[in-house]
């Protein structure tokens, strides 16, 4: 058996923060990611973005303007050093449903499986070191857009 390989993070330059922005892998729409109204990237599935910012609070959102009614901004406030993550996706509903599986001359045996509708907007929360290393052995790594944050 292998492992993915270890994503190598980056340190913080001195005075400055830095933030891992991950998609999880189970979400398939696209997103482009907003860092105080700016865009910062866009995140398909499966991807991940890291941006370098001077220490101070601000608005991460997957919609310009920081939201919108149904899906606020994320607010973080950075201290000079840190490394924080965040990722994004779309909440779930699961429901049930029964499944036949056919099974030969035994007839049909029935099963009932679960599925997932999405339900509601997308907010960025924040994860563990741990959380977000498994997340990004995933993806893979987005540039920020020049100019970006």
């Amino acid at each position: 058996m292998s492992f993915a390989p270890s994503v190598v993070l980056q340190d913080a330059p001195a005075g400055m923060a830095i933030v891992y922005l991950i998609r999880a892998p189970y979400d398939v729409a696209t997103l482009p990611a907003y860092f105080n109204g700016q865009k910062l990237a866009v995140l398909p599935s499966l991807t991940y973005t890291a941006v370098v910012v001077r220490p101070g609070t601000f608005a991460i959102a997957s919609a310009p303007n920081g939201g919108t009614a149904d899906a606020p901004a994320s607010t973080l406030t950075l201290a000079a050093g840190e490394r924080r993550y965040l990722y994004v996706s779309a909440p779930t509903d699961r429901s049930f449903n029964f499944t036949a599986i056919p099974m030969g001359k035994a007839g049909m045996i029935p099963l009932l499986l679960p599925s997932y509708a999405a339900a509601g907007a997308r907010t960025w929360k924040e994860c563990s070191e741990l959380d977000a290393q498994g997340l990004m052995s995933l993806g893979r790594l987005v540039l920020p857009e020049p100019g970006a944050a």
